[in-house]
């Protein structure tokens, strides 16, 4: 008898310290949101006078609880705190979108207007004619005076970015082509000066 209860007192001590020495596994399942995306949506090109809407469809994903929307610049926008705001830009303009959410995530992304002007003047101004305009590979610079000398042709964009720098001299009435083969589509200054005059005008490269 007193071997039975000491079996099982020993066995009870075993089975009591298995336990205290027992690992436990505990699983967690966190769902986490997708990552916050923006979409300021496709760049596009509208005639001068236009409107277009901006944003995607949706303009943001992903991320937690709702959403702000912040477009820069806000000028020529019907509301620069929505998701898809109207624009009507005077020139090519780059829209910036920055959403936030609850959580204060932030996206950014960029979408570009680009104004596609179809009927400016050829350029005409006492000594010099620049045409056609639009252009598309060729811009003719035509001087229409006796001129003499060195001069500078720049192309710059509207950021005040040159493209092209080219110097040529001149002798008598001229006429000068300028290559566009390799310039992207948008609306440029051209300027030609030397050291005592300059002339520039506005052109669309096609």
């Amino acid at each position: 008898m007193k071997k039975i209860l000491l079996i099982s007192f020993l066995l009870f001590i075993l089975f009591s310290f298995n336990r205290l020495c027992a690992q436990y596994v505990v699983e967690l399942s966190i769902e986490q949101p997708a990552a916050l995306k923006a979409n300021a949506g496709e760049n596009i090109s509208i005639e001068k006078g236009q409107s277009v809407e901006l944003g995607g469809d949706p303009t943001a994903q992903g991320g937690y609880g709702n959403y702000s929307y912040l477009w820069t610049p806000g000028t020529n926008l019907d509301n620069d705190t929505i998701a898809n705001p109207t624009a009507s830009p005077d020139q090519t303009t780059n829209y910036i979108l920055t959403i936030e959410d609850s959580l204060k995530c932030i996206d950014l992304d960029t979408v570009e207007v680009s104004l596609d002007v179809t009927n400016i003047d050829n350029f005409s101004e006492g000594k010099i004619r620049i045409y056609p305009n639009p252009a598309n590979n060729i811009l003719n610079i035509e001087f229409t005076e006796n001129l003499q000398g060195k001069y500078k042709i720049e192309l710059i964009d509207i950021q005040g970015r040159t493209y092209l720098f080219e110097e040529h001299k001149f002798s008598g009435k001229s006429k000068y082509q300028l290559k566009l083969n390799t310039i992207p589509s948008g609306a440029y200054i051209v300027q030609i000066s030397n050291n005592t005059e300059k002339f520039s005008a506005k052109i669309i490269v096609k």
